[in-house]
């Protein structure tokens, strides 16, 4: 069987052993065969293949288009298809393609004719380029062997000035990070003394300066190996000990550093069930129906590992999310949710963003209030920074009339959900709050902070569109209109008024009537 050889350095070529040329001809199927040639052992699964480069497209229609692409592809690759294998679970090559050793020319680039428009696969092709471009010299010394862990390690490296109120922040801050790291179970923590090559797949520093009145706090993420940098972020707080143990500064700087991480899980090596759970996150949070349905496949393919109960969590909330947004098979969908909120909590009994998510489901789908109160103090109890736990205690709190107090834990859900991906639904919470309270101008003011941060985030834009037109402000208001029906094109702003339409705080709150002075 003649054997294919890969060419990455310039535009990218597939030739056989004669250096014939047998380049498929479509961006997606020559895309999809660079991801496999530099996957591990050449191989990825169909689901991963699909989201990164039809993730915009339905489930259904997503899997037609990866048929047709194998399809394209075996054809294009003539003498060479043979080595194209794939089953219902995974595409890979066997004999693997050899891939060129060629020297990068002057003015080329890595694999610099491949054009997708899709998130994924930029993530993934930046974080290919930034892989090949590290200077060569930095890897004359081999690194040693890295620990056989089923679970990559991520060290964490604690530095502090020499002063005893440093120190103690200092290592506080890392255990905590080292606690945060070991709840997304992709990997395994471990407390360093300094970084070290090889040690660790990633390695968090976390340094502590004092000033004369301040703390300066800056924690960095290195690659391994050769410690390339990927991310860091610093926060400058009150020198002050005694308020340490109840400033969410610190829990927001924590969970910016833990996203980062995910990302860097996501974009690097095999995919497994953690890395699916966070692509299907991001999904759920564009709130988009074709990817509400694509994030589901992604979480139904990650039931059967140590992540069970999380991935059952966020299917129970992405199909809450589907129901509340779209009104898609109310009734199925709402009894599904339940059964598999019910499941996780049974599951991972202690995770707290399993509890959150649960206790969302329950509040929207059961009405039983006790039990969803219940369901996120136990999350917030098991996670206290958690901003799913603190959001899923402030909806509880409004549910039960606590206005003032669910007003408070949605602003510290806010702080501590600093960085995160979908940081603007927490904007969304606290705006709710505000509006509860009868604080018009700032619920406004954090609308457009989340309309600012996700432009096409529907929800923000009703609720603009509303408070708006109440607050008199008729420019914005249609302003805001003509953005949401470019997303919803059946949109005007009567639909506001629809009992179906998903504008539940505003009704619960009585300023539907108003509204429909304004625009009815």
């Amino acid at each position: 069987m003649d054997v294919g050889r890969v060419v990455t350095w310039g535009a990218f070529r597939i030739r056989d052993q004669h250096d014939g040329d047998y380049t498929p001809h479509g961006m997606k199927e020559r895309a999809l065969m660079a991801m496999l040639a530099l996957s591990p052992g050449q191989r990825r699964r169909r689901l991963m293949l699909q989201d990164m480069l039809w993730g915009k497209s339905t489930l259904k229609a997503g899997q037609v288009s990866l048929r047709q692409a194998l399809s394209n592809i075996r054809r294009d690759l003539g003498p060479l298809r043979d080595s194209l294998k794939s089953d219902r679970d995974a595409i890979w090559l066997d004999p693997p393609f050899l891939i060129a050793e060629d020297q990068a020319l002057p003015a080329s680039e890595f694999l610099a004719d491949l054009d997708v428009p899709d998130e994924e696969f930029e993530s993934w092709l930046r974080d290919q380029r930034q892989a090949v471009t590290e200077p060569e010299n930095v890897g004359q010394k081999s690194p040693p062997p890295r620990p056989s862990a089923a679970l990559p390690v991520v060290g964490i490296v604690p530095v502090a000035a020499q002063f005893d109120d440093c120190q103690f922040l200092c290592h506080m801050l890392a255990q905590q990070l080292a606690d945060l790291v070991a709840g997304i179970a992709a990997c395994k923590p471990a407390i360093l003394l300094l970084p070290e090559d090889g040690a660790a797949s990633y390695t968090f520093v976390v340094e502590v300066q004092s000033g004369q009145d301040e703390w300066l706090i800056l924690v960095r993420l290195l690659g391994d190996p050769v410690r390339q940098y990927l991310w860091s972020n610093r926060l400058r707080v009150e020198r002050n000990l005694g308020r340490i143990w109840d400033a969410p500064e610190f829990a927001g700087l924590l969970n910016k550093a833990v996203a980062a991480l995910n990302d860097q899980l996501s974009l690097r090596g095999p995919e497994g069930d953690i890395a699916r759970i966070q692509r299907a996150i991001r999904r759920i949070y564009n709130y988009d129906k074709s990817g509400l349905e694509t994030a589901i496949g992604l979480l139904r393919a990650s039931t059967n590992g140590s992540a069970m109960g999380l991935a059952l969590a966020w299917q129970a909330f992405a199909q809450l999310t589907s129901v509340l947004e779209f009104r898609t098979d109310a009734a199925r969908r709402a009894a599904s949710a339940i059964d598999l909120a019910d499941e996780a909590v049974r599951l991972s009994p202690q995770d707290p963003t399993v509890l959150a998510l649960a206790a969302q489901t329950q509040l929207k789908f059961t009405k039983d209030f006790d039990y969803s109160h219940h369901l996120a103090l136990r999350a917030v109890e098991a996670g206290p920074e958690n901003p799913y736990a603190l959001d899923a205690l402030s909806q509880s709190q409004m549910m039960r009339g606590e206005l003032s107090l669910s007003q408070r834990t949605a602003e510290r859900a806010r702080l501590v959900a600093t960085g995160l991906a979908n940081s603007f639904s927490w904007d969304m919470q606290a705006a709710f709050g505000a509006l509860c309270m009868g604080r018009s101008p700032e619920a406004l003011d954090l609308l457009r902070q989340c309309h600012l941060k996700m432009p096409a985030y529907r929800p923000a834009l009703r609720y603009l569109i509303a408070l708006s037109a109440l607050c008199g402000n008729d420019a914005d208001a249609q302003r805001y209109s003509q953005r949401l029906a470019r997303l919803e094109p059946c949109f005007t702003p009567l639909s506001l008024l629809d009992a179906a339409y998903p504008m539940e705080t505003l009704r619960s709150l009585g300023l539907d009537a108003g509204l429909k002075d304004r625009i009815g």
